[in-house]
């Protein structure tokens, strides 16, 4: 593969990388594998990119969807450039798209991913990206930070646990609990805004360095509810989630950059997806 890989980009024009010499390969190394993505570092003419490539078969328009959400993206800065999409399937036998790489690393490589000076920037950086607009974004589907997924998830899980389970006190504890759930859900007016979401803030898919940083996997992009996405993170977030003070420095980088005119109601609609996000993950 790293041959082929090396042949492909030296028959490339120097100004479809943003070159402006001949193309001259220095190293083609293994980057890392996800479950639908293989990824290699490139080094080309002193320049790093990354080689991505579809490996999804159930899904073989993945590369022109990502692609497209990267160009759209482009100008927030809060992603890898993309470079180029080859779909064609003509030199290589893949679908891939071709980006800039950058420095740093990803969130989960930290000693320290809840310090206060990495949740100040993840706060901006949810704001950065549920403040992005475009006719690509509105095309979206909705899907992430639907309560609907979660009941559906749910219930799932409990007809499961209801069928191969013989405790009957502890099946019913679980029926209150999630009565419970969704008794503090309804309680709350929710908004029925959606916002951009890259479609899985979590540590692995930030990379930091120097203070600042960007996201990568753009594959799941979707709409969401801005505060379920923020429940997530809350709940979630470094396996451990934000405790109390934290979650105080997130929200004043958020409202830096969105403005909210009733902040309470927008917390409580936060503190009423939080049953729903720990619930499933109990289950």
């Amino acid at each position: 593969m790293k041959r082929e890989i090396k042949a492909y980009f030296e028959k490339l024009s120097p100004s479809q990388l943003g070159l402006s010499s001949k193309i001259k390969v220095k190293s083609a190394n293994k980057l890392g594998m996800g479950k639908s993505n293989l990824n290699y570092l490139i080094n080309a003419n002193g320049k790093k990119f990354v080689f991505r490539m579809n490996i999804d078969s159930k899904d073989p328009t993945k590369s022109r969807k990502e692609f497209r959400i990267l160009k759209t993206i482009e100008k927030h800065n809060i992603g890898p450039k993309a470079r180029l999409l080859d779909d064609s399937m003509n030199e290589i036998k893949g679908k891939f798209i071709i980006m800039d790489y950058r420095e740093g690393k990803s969130l989960d490589k930290f000693r320290y991913p809840h310090s206060k000076e990495v949740v100040r920037f993840l706060g901006k950086l949810c704001a950065q990206i549920h403040s992005i607009r475009g006719e690509d974004i509105s095309k979206l589907r909705y899907a992430r930070g639907d309560v609907n997924n979660y009941l559906d998830w749910i219930a799932y899980e409990l007809k499961y646990i209801n069928k191969h389970m013989q405790n009957n006190v502890f099946k019913k504890m679980l029926q209150n609990s999630f009565q419970q759930v969704k008794t503090k859900y309804s309680s709350i007016k929710h908004s029925n805004e959606k916002v951009f979401t890259q479609g899985d803030f979590c540590e692995q898919n930030i990379v930091y360095h120097k203070k600042r940083g960007y996201m990568i996997d753009f594959e799941d992009a979707s709409l969401t509810s801005p505060t379920a996405e923020i429940a997530r993170i809350f709940v979630d977030f470094g396996r451990g989630g934000l405790d109390e003070s934290r979650r105080k420095v997130f929200l004043k980088e958020y409202y830096k950059l969105i403005k909210i005119k009733n902040k309470k109601r927008f917390e409580s609609e936060i503190d009423s997806f939080q049953p729903f996000i720990m619930f499933a993950a109990f289950l």
